[in-house]
């Protein structure tokens, strides 16, 4: 049995994930929205990792690059114009797994039938290995081609696309973001506000740092507050877990409050703070199996009760 104590460092969060727990247990929707934060398990790279082993490939300097992650893609992609060599490739073959690692905290999640769907930014293929080694059935949908009305069943949303997939229509560089998030904005609008309006999203491993992605969230999210009455009570509750900040091997209270704050008032998420100070994803790992019944715990009330 886990103490919840231990991972949950305030009853903020305890409160939080207690919610979101009851909506499992309830059977109500629920959509996963991951990001790179999960694909580190396997060896899959961050996104700067990524921009320093691209610059690396073709001696370029990488601390010489200044801008946002796009545009440095954007910078990157021109050298390898220059010298003709596929950009494409460089990035499939530096998105590789580096180990047969699984990603424990999708593992546990992807057979859940009561997990609607998942939604992901990033472009390389952990998700669709792991269906394959589990021998199960998801549509795939891959930027642009999206059918917003088909988030009815099980699926995976690459937002960005995959780097994997027959086309290397990704979103990666300054210019395919401005693509992505203008003329076909519509698009992604719609797969989000079909996600929104009809199920919990729980962000996992997502840092929001994106800022196409949370101008988009942040419209859809507002939307709601157009409706009233049972309508604006109906509309789902999402949730983000992220990192607990640390000082000096204590919780960061002031940067706690900061980041929970953000979460609340930019995005209207409810936040859900772990540690990854003893734990690593070990403890995100823990969380979802106790979200979806695996692991009983402690109590994450003040009442003495378990979940």
């Amino acid at each position: 049995m886990i103490d919840l104590d231990e991972i949950l460092p305030d009853q903020e969060s305890k409160d939080n994930f207690r919610s979101l727990c009851e909506l499992y247990n309830k059977n109500e929707p629920i959509i996963i929205f991951y990001g790179a934060g999960l694909s580190k398990n396997p060896g899959v790279p961050t996104w700067e990792e990524l921009l320093i082993d691209l610059c690396n490939d073709v001696n370029l300097e990488y601390d010489s690059l200044n801008g946002e992650y796009w545009d440095k893609a954007s910078i990157i992609e021109k050298r390898y114009n220059s010298r003709n060599i596929d950009f494409y490739n460089a990035i499939r073959a530096n998105l590789r797994p580096k180990n047969s690692n699984i990603s424990g905290v999708l593992q546990c999640l992807i057979k859940k039938e009561k997990i609607n769907a998942f939604i992901t930014t990033n472009f390389d293929n952990t998700l669709s290995r792991l269906i394959l080694v589990e021998g199960l059935n998801l549509n795939q949908q891959y930027h642009p081609d999206f059918n917003p009305s088909r988030l009815v069943g099980r699926e995976i949303i690459y937002l960005h696309g995959n780097a994997f997939h027959e086309t290397t229509d990704i979103v990666f560089t300054k210019e395919q973001y401005h693509q992505a998030y203008s003329s076909n904005y519509k698009n992604l609008k719609d797969i989000m506000e079909n996600a929104y309006w009809y199920n919990s999203i729980v962000f996992l491993g997502f840092s929001f740092d994106d800022k196409y992605f949370c101008r988009l969230y942040s419209e859809v999210q507002k939307e709601r507050y157009r409706y009233t009455g049972n309508m604006k009570k109906k509309a789902p509750i999402d949730y983000a877990f992220f990192e607990t900040p640390y000082l000096d091997n204590e919780v960061d209270q002031v940067g706690l409050f900061e980041k929970q704050d953000r979460f609340k008032t930019t995005f209207g998420i409810q936040p859900i703070s772990f540690s990854l100070y003893r734990g690593g994803f070990v403890n995100l790992e823990d969380l979802m199996h106790i979200l979806i019944g695996i692991i009983p715990t402690k109590t994450i009330s003040d009442k003495g009760d378990e979940l």
